[in-house]
Formats: C-alpha cells, structure tokens, sequence
C-alpha cells in the first residue's frame, strides 16, 4: 500500500480492537457539496505540513487564525497525533472540534460528540453528545453504522436510572433508524429492559446529585515577544506576560538596551508559544527566527533561515523563549513574512505490518477508535474486496 494510501486510511475511522479482526472502519461517502472540495483541499495540505513544509503550516495557521476554518479546526487533531512537534491536550483538542462542530461541519460534529459521549478532554455529556451525533448523522458525514456499533458496545448503565434510560434509548432509536443490525442491538435492548425494571422498583436512588456545580479550568492567557534590530545584531525577548502591550514594551525595551538602533516586533503571539531567534553577532544578514509550538521545532526552523543567509555556515548565536505558564492554544498576532524556507526533513519511518492497511509507520497508527478516528476529515478509504468484506461482515454479525 503506498504512503497517500496509508494516509487515507488513517484520516477515516481506524480501530483494530483485536487481531486479526479488523474492524471500526467508517465508510466515509462523500460530504455535502458544501464541504467536499473543501475537504479534499485542507487533507491534501496535511500532507504538505506533515512533511515539514515551512510555507505549507503557515498556510494552515492562517486557515485557523484567519480564515477560522472549520474543517482546519477539525483536522488539528490528525496534526497533533501525526506530526512531530504539534502536540496540542485533550482539552484543547476538544475545544477546537467544538468550534467545528459550532460551524457545522458534520467531521467536526461527529467527532465532537465523539468526545462528549465519552468525556475525553471536557466533562462526559451523554445527553450532549447524542445531540451533536444526531445532528451529524442528519447533515450526512458517511455511514455511520460502525460508529453507532462502537457506542453501543461502550454505552454505560452506570448508574442505573431515568437519566441513563433516556439516553440509551435514544442510542437505540439512532440505531434503528440507520438500520443497525439486529444481532448488534440485541444486548442493548436487554439492559433497556433490565434498566426500566430497576427504575420501577426504586427510582432514581442512583442518580447523580445535580446541586454540585462542574469546576471547569480557569484559562490562562499570557504573551511572547521577539523584537530585533537588524543592522546591529541586537534583539530582545518577552515570555509569559500578561497582556500583548507587556510583552512588546519588554521585547522592545531589552532590544534597545542591548544596544539595538532599529528595534522592531518581528514576532508577537500567545498561548503556548515558542519563540527562537539565531544570528551571527554583527552580521546585518545573518539572522533567523520562528515562532510556533515547540522549542525544538522552533530552533530547527530559525537555525535553517540562519544557516541560508550565513552561506551555509552555522550561525554562532541562539536564544529561545517559550510561555510555560499558558494553557491555551498559540495564536500569532505579529509573524514577519521572511520566515524559514528550507524544508525541515522528517526521521525515517519504521514501517510495520498491521492488517489490513499495508505497513504504516509507528507516528501514523492509530490504536483505537476513540484516539484518531474522532478527528478524521472522513477521506474515502480505498479497501481492498477483502478488506471491504470484513467491514460489511462486521456491521452483519
């Protein structure tokens, strides 16, 4: 199986709960014509970024802090698990398939319930989750039998009560109307039963006590900075200010007294950002810098823009920052076009066969259902007759 194949594979739901069986896959149709081509653009260019283009991710954070993108919001996720050096929580992750689904992308919508139903970077909501599932399934994102199958064989009865009966049988009637095999619903429709006698006999004695108010975590916003003065070599650097006028004074200010005559922002931002700033002392030429997430990415990247205004010589100079006491994710108000143009090489792939997708390096695998599928972009997969037949046998059984 070639690499863009592998790829495909890996964008649409994958589980592979237990050798050999290969099961989980989502047959992903194509999506309303709204979204297609869209689509089709934004994985192509996952690709580019995956393989360390410079001009390719700043085109893809300009579809997230510009454009505010949704299927870009969406695909944040395939990034962080993919690709080195973009790791984003599960919190932000969930924050930003939100925003997705908020703009109505089904992926988004699908994969954001995905993460309500199973609390995974926000507080588990069943009742949520059905909803945003439902909304996904009605707007049309692929066959969503495997998925529904897979909810159903991880729906909790814990604790039994009025709460937890409502919503399995809103599970079942979703299942039901998508035509879900019988054999699959069976054991759901026996613990509905089991369920119902409980909250007859005793009520709701298990429920939840809903006078508790949820903590969500406080946000916290802070800023960095990188203001050099070309001419002269000088620079200076801010990190983990409080507000973006903060972190330019303090920039600013430390360029000036480090002797700088020409001081000027080159890059500004917050959240977990990392700023690196390469250079040879009295050289008006031989500079480099970045800012992304990540020191290592970000030292890579200025290292490589100084090197080629150095003549290929290592430049003597470096310093990097990063905003150790932010907890939202990078966005860069100021980033000087002149950034890094040489690409950045990615470590050789240790190829390994996992059945039914052809070998896979061990970056691109995805172990479960609940881990990469939630944020695929649903690329249409291209199955072999025997790979086809097991995904039929298995939504059959």
């Amino acid at each position: 199986m070639t690499k863009f194949l592998s790829r495909a594979f890996l964008r649409v739901s994958v589980a592979i709960l237990s050798a050999p069986i290969l099961v989980g896959l989502a047959q992903a149709n194509p999506l309303p014509e709204r979204w297609e081509a869209e689509r089709q653009r934004i994985n192509t260019l996952l690709d580019q970024v995956c393989s360390g283009n410079p001009d390719a991710e700043k085109t893809f954070w300009k579809e997230i802090e510009i454009k505010k993108n949704p299927i870009a919001f969406n695909a944040l996720g395939w990034l962080s698990h993919n690709c080195p050096n973009i790791k984003l929580t599960d919190e932000e992750l969930t924050d930003w398939l939100r925003k997705s689904a908020e703009a109505g992308y089904p992926w988004g919508m699908r994969n954001y319930a995905m993460r309500l139903l199973f609390g995974i970077g926000t507080p588990k909501d069943v009742d949520g989750g059905l909803r945003v599932f439902e909304r996904a399934i009605g707007i049309g994102y692929g066959d969503p039998r495997s998925d529904l199958v897979f909810v159903i064989e991880r729906f909790s009865f814990d604790p039994p009560g009025k709460a937890t009966l409502r919503q399995a049988k809103k599970l079942l009637e979703l299942a039901e109307r998508k035509s879900v095999s019988e054999k699959k619903l069976t054991s759901l429709r026996t613990q509905i039963e089991n369920t119902q006698a409980f909250v007859d006999a005793f009520g709701d004695a298990f429920a939840p006590d809903k006078t508790k108010k949820k903590e969500t975590p406080k946000k916290v916003q802070r800023y960095a900075a990188l203001a050099t003065s070309l001419p002269d070599g000088s620079y200076g650097l801010a990190h983990d200010e409080d507000d973006k006028d903060t972190a330019t004074t303090v920039a600013l200010g430390e360029c000036i007294l480090n002797g700088g005559k020409n001081c000027s922002i080159k890059v500004l931002g917050y959240g977990k950002l990392c700023i690196a700033y390469h250079f040879t002392p009295d050289s008006p030429t031989a500079h480099g810098w970045y800012g992304t997430i990540g020191k290592e990415r970000v030292n890579s990247n200025a290292a490589d823009e100084c090197r080629r205004r150095n003549g290929g010589a290592t430049c003597q100079g470096q310093v990097s920052v990063c905003n150790e006491r932010s907890n939202t994710f990078i966005a860069s108000l100021i980033q000087d076009e002149r950034m890094p143009t040489v690409p950045i090489k990615r470590p050789p792939r240790d190829d390994t066969v996992i059945s039914g997708l052809g070998k896979v390096g061990p970056a691109n695998r995805a172990p479960d259902l609940t881990d990469l599928a939630r944020y695929s972009n649903g690329q249409t997969p291209q199955r072999t007759a025997s790979e086809q037949k097991a995904f039929e046998d298995y939504l059959r059984d």
